[in-house]
């Protein structure tokens, strides 16, 4: 029983460990949406029916049924540089998930948006846009 416990007291202590070369937990939830968190000061909760992610930049929660998977990455997410959104609806997010809300086009959020870097989500695609 203790050889046991030992074994498993060792494998959590090397999985801890090497979560350290990994600087992002990125999370995806089904519709294929990719958030990405820096692991520094991370904390992970259960509250009722979300997934609350804390770190030192702020806080984010996902719903439970809606989370599909969650790893460590050396990259902040996948997420690629803008595409032709011009003509179509978009909802807009901080680089933290926080929802900017929808908008006619990128343009249009563009106009309203202050300064920074923005994930865009529009026709189960997902861009980044940087406003000025």
């Amino acid at each position: 029983m203790k050889r046991i416990i030992f074994t498993l007291l060792c494998i959590m202590t090397w999985s801890l460990a090497s979560a350290y070369d990994y600087p992002y937990m990125v999370f995806k939830t089904s519709d294929g949406t990719l958030t990405s968190v820096a692991v520094t000061s991370l904390e992970i909760t259960i509250s009722g029916t979300k997934l609350v992610v804390k770190n030192a930049s702020g806080t984010t929660s996902f719903s439970l049924s809606d989370l599909s998977k969650m790893y460590f990455s050396t990259e902040a997410n996948s997420i690629e540089e803008i595409e032709s959104h011009e003509e179509n609806e978009v909802e807009i997010f901080s680089v933290t998930g926080v929802s900017y809300g929808k908008y006619v086009n990128v343009v249009a959020a563009k106009e309203r948006l202050p300064k920074g870097v923005y994930v865009v989500n529009s026709n189960g695609k997902t861009s980044k846009i940087l406003v000025r």
